[in-house]
Order: C-alpha cells, then sequence, then structure tokens
C-alpha cells in the first residue's frame, strides 16, 4: 500500500469517527484502535478495511472499505483445429476493485464496488486503467439490502434479506464462492457458460431456516444504455428467474441446486444482457474429510434462440474438484477435470481466459466453440495469509472438438490473489 493510500484512509476514519461520535451522542462510538506493534501484517491485511463499527449507534453501525487485486500471468502452447502450432505468453491484471459498505438504520447495508481495470490483452486488447466507460460495466457490485427478520422480528427464520440492485448471480457451485476463495485459478468452462461473471440488476429475498436456504431473485435482462439504468435496471426487455436452494447436511457437506429460466426468446442482443440462454440448471455436492476436500457439480440446459443455428439445442456437462492439505493452512494441492457437450456443433464454448482467446495466441481454435470440451487442471496454493494473500500455481491442458477439427492446448499459469 502506497504512503497516499494509508494517508487517505486514515483521513478518513478520523473524518468520520468524529461525526459519528456527535451522531450516537456520550462517548458511544467505537473507532477501532491502532493494534499494538505486535500486530501481525496478515492481521493488519484482514483489518485493513473495518473503519468503523457501533452497534448502538442507531443511525450507523458499520463501515468498511474494501477491494481486492488478481494478477496471472501463463504461457500456452498447443496446436488448432487446422493442425497448426500456437504459442504465447500473456499477463492479466483480471481483478482490480474497490468498493464499501455501510449498514445503518439497524435494518439495511448498502454495497457499492467498481473495477479499476480492463485488461483484455490476453486476446490481442489493451490495459485500460480506471472505471470503464461501457454503462453496463462501469460498476461491479452496487444494491441495498434489507433485513427483513430484524425489522419484523420474525422467530419462525433464522434470516430473512430482501435485495435490490446489481448483484452477483449465482448459478453453479463455483460461482457460489467468490473469485477471492475459488480453488482454480480461473472457473471451469461449464460454469462460466451458465455464469458468465454476470452482474444483473434484480430482486433477491434470501430467507434461511435451520440447514435450509433459499434464494428467489427476479433480474431485468435489459443491456444498460446509461449508468443510472445499471444500477436501478431497465424492465422494459425480459427477465430471469433464478432458484437457489442450499442443504447442509449433519456432517457438513452442501447440496446446492440452482434453476434458472429466461422468458426472453429473442435471440441474442440487447435483451440478453446477462443469460443468452433459455434455462439451465445445476445440482452440486461439496463436503470435506479431513484434509481432503471434494466438490462434483452437474450442469444442463438450452440455448434457445441463438445467431446461428449451430449454437442452439442443448447443453450438458459435468465438473469434479478435489483438493488436499500438504501442509495445513498454508499449501494446498488442487485438481479439477470438467467436461461438457452439446446436440449442436458449436454449442459448448472454452471460456478460457488463455485457449479461446485466438486474438492473443493466434492459433484457430474456431472462438473457443465446439460440440465437446475437455479440460483438466493441476496445481497447488500457498497461502501467504489464509486467501487474504496467496500465490497460486497450475497446469491446464484443454481440448476441444470444432467442425473444423480437434484443438488443444497446455497453459502454465502462475496468480497472486489479494483482498481486504
Amino acid at each position: 500500500m502506497t504512503l497516499i493510500t494509508k494517508t487517505i484512509i486514515a483521513a478518513s476514519t478520523l473524518t468520520l469517527g468524529s461525526t459519528l461520535a456527535t451522531l450516537a451522542g456520550e462517548d458511544k462510538s467505537v473507532i477501532e484502535p491502532p493494534k499494538p506493534a505486535s500486530f501481525s501484517s496478515c492481521d493488519a491485511l484482514k483489518n485493513l478495511g473495518k473503519i468503523y463499527k457501533n452497534n448502538d449507534n442507531p443511525y450507523i453501525q458499520e463501515w468498511k472499505i474494501f477491494g481486492r487485486m488478481h494478477y496471472q500471468t501463463g504461457s500456452i502452447s498447443g496446436e488448432g483445429a487446422d493442425g497448426g502450432s500456437f504459442h504465447d505468453n500473456f499477463d492479466t491484471f483480471r481483478r482490480m476493485r474497490i468498493g464499501t459498505s455501510l449498514k445503518f438504520a439497524q435494518y439495511f447495508k448498502a454495497v457499492f464496488r467498481t473495477q479499476l481495470v480492463a485488461d483484455s490483452r490476453y486476446k490481442g486488447g489493451e490495459l485500460n486503467w480506471g472505471i470503464p466507460e461501457k454503462e453496463w460495466a462501469s460498476f461491479d457490485e452496487v444494491f441495498l439490502r434489507f433485513n427483513a427478520k430484524k425489522a419484523f422480528n420474525i422467530d419462525g427464520l433464522d434470516k430473512l434479506d430482501i435485495t435490490y440492485g446489481r448483484q452477483k448471480f449465482l448459478m453453479s457451485a463455483e460461482a457460489h464462492e467468490s473469485s477471492k476463495r475459488i480453488k482454480t485459478i480461473e472457473r471451469s468452462a461449464i460454469a462460466n457458460t451458465v455464469y458468465l461473471g454476470a452482474l444483473p440488476v434484480g430482486l433477491t429475498i434470501s430467507g434461511k431456516k435451520g440447514s435450509w436456504a433459499v434464494n428467489g431473485s427476479i433480474y431485468s435482462d435489459t443491456w444498460a444504455e446509461t449508468r443510472a439504468d445499471s444500477v436501478f435496471g431497465d424492465w422494459s426487455g425480459g427477465e430471469g428467474y433464478l432458484l437457489n436452494v442450499i442443504k447442509t447436511l449433519d456432517n457438513k457437506d452442501e447440496i446446492i441446486f440452482d434453476y434458472l429460466y429466461h422468458n426472453d426468446d429473442n435471440g441474442p442482443g440487447k435483451n440478453d444482457f446477462f443469460f443468452n440462454k433459455k434455462w439451465a440448471v445445476s445440482l452440486a455436492y461439496q463436503g470435506e474429510r479431513g484434509p481432503w476436500g471434494f466438490m462434483v457439480n452437474v450442469i444442463g440446459g438450452d440455448h434457445g434462440k441463438q445467431d446461428k443455428k449451430s449454437r442452439e439445442g442443448a447443453f450438458y456437462g459435468a465438473v469434479a474438484q478435489g483438493t488436499y492439505w500438504l501442509i495445513d493452512d498454508k499449501l494446498e494441492a488442487v485438481g479439477m477435470y470438467q467436461w461438457q457437450g452439446s446436440t449442436e456443433e458449436e454449442g459448448v464454448t472454452a471460456y478460457s481466459k488463455d485457449f479461446a482467446a485466438s486474438g492473443g495466441h493466434g492459433g484457430d481454435v474456431n472462438k473457443g466453440r465446439g460440440d465437446s470440451h475437455h479440460m483438466l487442471y493441476a496445481g497447488v496454493n500457498w497461502y501467504l495469509c489464509g486467501d487474504h494473500s496467496k500465490i497460486m500455481l497450475g497446469v491446464e491442458y484443454d481440448n476441444l472438438d470444432t467442425p473444423k477439427g480437434n484443438a488443444n492446448a497446455t497453459t502454465l499459469w502462475a496468480a497472486y490473489r489479494l483482498y481486504f
């Protein structure tokens, strides 16, 4: 962190602290004191964004600043569908985000986060710093959440929240896990097929009772033409309806079910912002056994209308992931296998930041489209401060059957992940 950044945070803390003390009255405001000299750098990172907390303040209960930086580099070598070989070295600022959250009036939480970099060099594009100019991409998550359980004193539920705004779209087991904590450098292609990193505007009702958790959402499916629309939504087009059900078993294993239906059948275009499929379903099981961790996920759906007949029809696939602690909480081995297939010859996409990006390596991979795709990943994660700071190394093999022939490649990965 630069001296300028530290100064800004310190000044913000003192300014807000004095304001909140006045609002709270007496001596109830609690500004987190400076940590003692023995406080570790890891603890400092974990607590960096915790600016203010006082549950007794009727106006503002908590204020946080948070951010993440994800950088990765790699080298890919392979053979295109035309039989020609290709090779490329690349590096990418995958994510650079900053945001803030505010809990206020006892029942509300507001979240704002924006992306600070757009890096498409891996596919032959450019590196651009600053908030993206495209209206629909200016923000990451921006939403307001209402704690209905607390507000209405609902004893029959453990949780009842109502959220409106631009929020993360949860489809597939890998999407349920934040990019801060995923075990592989990139999510699998079949997960990205139904997730797409989408952040649509919508209304979500989230409830929990005992071992059951349920989310029900309705999302706008219209491209935002203004920055205001990208936060508040433009409901002039289609909608998507999403259901998430999570069952936690007695041994802490989880069963995760996701289903989405898209009621707009106009095909790709203005009304296909976050989900250009007709429907999709995902069923996953995950858990831990001692030093072992595992996840199995089956996914299927229908593309609906597309701009090409070869990209319509059904798609389906499965992901299996395993982890093992080589050194407890420090060094972890990771393995993943994924397969996806389709009824049409271009019904699957290898949503890879390297293999499918022919604009970078120049190989003929048919833009990552085909009817069968295998992916195998093996790596190790070195946790310097848990998921807050870690180094990830991996090797990935992709094999894609395209209408032109088979394309395959091996990618060597290295990545650094940091968040606070």
